[in-house]
């Protein structure tokens, strides 16, 4: 119900240390199976108190995004230069479309502001062209492939598209990595009131909804509750642990692609970490309790990878967050977030 109040661990890695080196893009966001907003409910990342990052969860505007001034294949052949009035013509209609947007931004909110100041600066670098006539620069595209992001739709509740949708999500997140255009990635699935209605097959209450088995799960224990999925009738703790395995298996296939990767001395997994949570505990009722974390890959970084933690006593979050600020650089960090003198988590790093 709340944002956050601070930054969060990309940006605070992105302001302290070297993790952008020379890239162009410091870093991305992008969403599957989600509209992308910028809403409580659908971010993880901020840029400071109460500054949500929104995501990208369209494949072909995110490939725009990460690849502008790349140029995959063959050149595009020379189009004639425009005329003087051709490009005065054009330099005007932008300086009208841009004012009158500038005009609505007063009138709308934080999200809508947002994408409004991205088009904006896609205005600005259209006008610069139209004013110069210069054709837009592009640079072959070296160790990394083109993605085709054709073929998806923003639906939810087909488990093919969702499929397929996470795969081109990931590609482009992974081959933006090797072309070294960013090397910081957020990729969100779902949010916290995610419907998904029909996704997997899922047919569950009235209201057919991934939310409701979420909680429906929680009270689980003796798998009373009964839901209909893919046509068979089976506990909602069973259902959910069906689509626990779904979105494991994106997070699956990003760790498989970095590990395919040869980079230095071992792989891109090893100098990586992905960093997976989810957006409540076990307890499944949004509380800020329990919450599950998975760091998968970060060899190279200090990560004693193939252990499971078990805690003798409930520990802060915060403190496992302080290790990844460590792991990266940041080793002046003495906490995160609302503690800032937490210390970091024993047995992460080693």
């Amino acid at each position: 119900t709340h944002y956050a109040n601070g930054p969060s661990l990309d940006q605070v890695l992105l302001e302290n240390t070297d993790l952008r080196g020379g890239t162009p893009i410091s870093d991305v966001h992008l969403a599957v199976a989600d509209s992308g907003e910028a809403t409580q409910r659908h971010v993880v990342c901020y840029s400071g108190p109460g500054q949500p990052i929104p995501h990208e969860a369209q494949p072909a505007r995110a490939f725009a995004k990460l690849f502008n001034g790349l140029s995959f294949g063959s050149p595009s052949p020379e189009k004639p230069a425009e005329s003087a009035l051709e490009q005065q013509i054009r330099s005007t209609l932008f300086e009208l479309d841009r004012s009158a947007v500038k005009e609505l931004q007063a009138h709308l909110g934080q999200d809508e502001r947002e994408r409004l100041d991205v088009h904006l600066d896609a205005l600005e670098e259209l006008e610069r062209r139209a004013r110069t006539g210069a054709a837009p620069e592009t640079t072959p595209a070296v160790g990394c492939d083109e993605v085709d992001t054709g073929g998806i739709t923003l639906s939810d509740r087909d488990t093919d598209n969702v499929a397929k949708w996470g795969q081109v999500q990931v590609d482009l997140l992974v081959n933006a990595f090797l072309c070294d255009r960013t090397r910081v990635g957020d990729l969100a699935f779902g949010s916290s009131g995610s419907q998904h209605g029909g996704l997997l097959g899922l047919v569950a209450g009235a209201s057919n909804s991934w939310h409701e088995l979420a909680h429906l799960a929680l009270s689980d224990v003796t798998r009373k509750n009964q839901v209909d999925l893919a046509g068979e009738t089976v506990s909602a703790a069973d259902a959910y642990g069906a689509f626990d395995r779904f979105w494991a298996a994106r997070i699956a296939y990003l760790a498989n692609r970095l590990r395919a990767i040869p980079e230095g001395d071992g792989t891109m997994l090893d100098n990586t970490l992905i960093y997976w949570g989810a957006e409540c505990g076990t307890d499944h009722n949004h509380a800020p309790t329990d919450m599950q974390y998975l760091l998968i890959g970060g060899r190279n970084l200090g990560f004693q990878s193939g252990q499971l933690l078990r805690l003798p006593s409930a520990e802060s979050a915060h403190k496992l967050h302080t290790s990844v600020l460590h792991a990266f650089g940041h080793v002046e960090a003495t906490g995160f977030g609302i503690e800032p003198t937490c210390g970091p988590l024993g047995g992460v790093l080693g």
